[in-house]
């Protein structure tokens, strides 16, 4: 082993390489096999190494020549076409690499498996009957492919639903039985599932959320009851039943002859004057001779004046500005609310893991859920039903952009204020993969560029 240290000057570095390489020529003159084996990261010296090999004959077609380095390979494609010792003779370059994540696939074929995911994942009929893949998750696996060099093969799957009597869905049970060598889309991370299978990094934050019809506007002829409280209804109602009562008590008590006898101060008759008072019609015909009884009817005279302007203003505005009922916002509300409650085939991990929490709320959410076929068909049903959809936040946010939103940019679904569950998500991998370490150091390379849109819906034309 002969060594050439980088200190010093460099004319006195070319000496001492110069001596070595005499040195090693003389070893190989005495074997007929040899190895000569170079280790440097500097291009200088492996430039007068190629040099100085040449002239002191240190190689010839039956050495062999290794060369270990951590040169970049535009640094290397510059070097060895400029020597001879390098381009011609029986050399061999061998590159090594940082071990913390570098490691490549060498040009292997990679099986995935994944199923369309809103816009995670997408697949569509190309030209001459090809698929075509879009998705936010799809460009990144793309990417990550390109950088690790492997070609892409898609492992089919059929369903989100659970696979036959297994406890995950068949994507996940493609991987934890290293069918496939990991899924490239979105999953949140629940514990029931580390129990079959690994996850990378936590890439992205995939909100549970529900989505729903917003209530509509109360028929017209529903809005003589809404300028006035229940309340101020029922008090109405109380004071106007009261009035002829305490009518005939003063009636009686003052001593008002006239009065007792005539059929216009019974209980029916003062009750329907005094309705007409509240409605604009017209006085008694004959007002009681005591004072008591008429300021009786004075006070209800301005009680009247006040309700009917009060209740007129407030159905003047009524009209003009439509009411609309409050519409669920949170969890609690969406429970008391809605007579279902569905999700895709995937959910059913979820209704198990709602079902096991010690929470009632997320109990009672559990018995409400059923199961739709798609995000599509479950979003149809929100539209026309009292009843919301669960899902991803971004893959909602994106089909009522698409589906659900009128001309003026009003949209046929709104989504809760609150998320259901704000899940972690990243993607699934079999247990103690030896390229968890690379998959993970490549996601975060692009969260940390800034590829990804979280929480953003698409915005699409208005109207399209």
């Amino acid at each position: 082993m002969l060594q050439v240290t980088a200190g010093g000057r460099e004319t006195n570095m070319t000496q001492r390489l110069a001596r070595l390489v005499a040195l090693a020529g003389r070893v190989r003159r005495l074997s007929w096999c040899t190895v000569v084996v170079v280790v440097s990261h500097d291009p200088a010296f492996l430039a007068a190494f190629a040099e100085w090999s040449l002239r002191g004959r240190l190689l010839v077609w039956s050495t062999r020549l290794v060369v270990v380095t951590r040169l970049a390979l535009p640094q290397l494609r510059t070097l060895l076409p400029a020597h001879w010792t390098f381009a011609m003779m029986n050399a061999v370059f061998l590159i090594t690499k940082d071990t913390s994540g570098n490691n490549e696939f060498h040009g292997a074929t990679v099986n995935v498996t994944t199923l369309p995911y809103g816009v995670f994942w997408d697949e569509s009929e190309g030209p001459g009957n090809t698929t075509v893949f879009s998705g936010t998750d799809y460009y990144t696996l793309e990417a990550i492919s390109h950088a690790l060099n492997f070609t892409i093969r898609k492992v089919p799957a059929t369903s989100w639903a659970e696979h036959t009597r297994k406890i995950l869905p068949q994507v996940l049970q493609l991987v934890a039985e290293r069918r496939a060598f990991f899924a490239p889309v979105v999953h949140t991370v629940l514990p029931h599932r580390l129990e079959k299978i690994d996850f990378s990094i936590v890439y992205e934050m995939s909100t549970i959320s529900f989505c729903m019809a917003p209530p509509g506007i109360t028929a017209q002829w529903q809005a003589l009851y809404y300028p006035l409280s229940h309340t101020v209804w029922f008090s109405t109602l109380l004071v106007l039943l009261l009035t002829p009562v305490a009518f005939i008590v003063l009636i009686r008590k003052t001593g008002d002859i006239l009065a007792k006898r005539t059929e216009q101060f019974s209980f029916g008759a003062l009750f329907q004057h005094m309705a007409g008072i509240l409605l604009g019609q017209s006085l008694l015909h004959r007002l009681p001779s005591f004072s008591s009884s008429r300021v009786l009817v004075a006070a209800w005279l301005v009680f009247a004046l006040i309700l009917g302007t009060v209740y007129s203003g407030n159905l003047t505005a009524s009209l003009t500005l439509p009411k609309y009922p409050p519409r669920p916002e949170t969890l609690p509300q969406l429970v008391e609310a809605v007579d279902r409650i569905t999700m895709q085939p995937y959910g059913k991990e979820f209704r198990k893991f709602f079902a096991k929490s010690d929470s009632p709320l997320f109990q009672k959410l559990a018995d409400m859920i059923d199961f739709v076929p798609s995000l599509v068909e479950g979003q149809r049903q929100a539209a026309e039903r009292n009843q919301a959809h669960l899902d991803n936040l971004r893959s909602q946010h994106d089909n009522i952009a698409k589906s659900y939103s009128r001309a003026d940019g009003s949209e046929l679904l709104y989504i809760g204020r609150e998320s259901i569950m704000p899940g972690q998500s990243a993607w699934p991998l079999p247990h103690d993969a030896p390229y968890t370490a690379v998959i993970d150091r490549h996601l975060m390379a692009v969260v940390e560029v800034g590829s990804r849109s979280y929480y953003a819906p698409l915005n699409y034309p208005v109207g399209e």
